[in-house]
């Protein structure tokens, strides 16, 4: 695209797979009357795809603008972007500036997870962790 840009583009793929006794979501078959027994499996598929150009005016500019598309196919999809700058004032004095959106979607584990964590030491107080179904993405804007 010339001296002046440097365009980045790329594909992400991931599958959030998980399995056993410690996942447990809503209608879960409970084998021999206790939730500890209980065997279910989970998984999410990801996708994006991702641009960003770097985009230098002149010698003191620099404007880097990017976009993402996230789809997953628990939680439909999202576009978020940024737009980041840095101006070289002198040589040694730099200024930046970034606003952008944020996107997180939640894991198998955030979601499913049930797994009780005993104390090291006998007779000591445990800890348990149990996901939450109806958890929703995270989005942010930062300035």
């Amino acid at each position: 695209m010339g001296d002046k840009h440097y365009l980045t583009a790329g594909l992400e793929y991931r599958r959030d797979n998980s399995e056993g006794t410690r996942l447990k979501k809503k209608g879960t078959p409970v084998a021999g009357g206790s939730a500890y027994n209980a065997y279910d499996e989970a998984a999410i598929n990801y996708t994006a795809v991702y641009v960003q150009d770097e985009f230098k005016p002149d010698e003191k500019w620099l404007i880097i603008p990017s976009v993402r598309y996230d789809y997953s196919d628990k939680f439909g999809s999202e576009i978020t972007s940024r737009l980041a700058t840095t101006y070289n004032a002198a040589k040694d004095i730099r200024v930046k500036a970034v606003i952008g959106q944020g996107y997180k979607t939640p894991t198998v584990n955030e979601l499913y997870h049930f797994w009780e964590m005993y104390a090291a030491n006998p007779g000591g107080s445990g800890q348990f962790f149990e996901g939450d179904p109806d958890l929703q993405p995270e989005k942010i804007f930062k300035l």
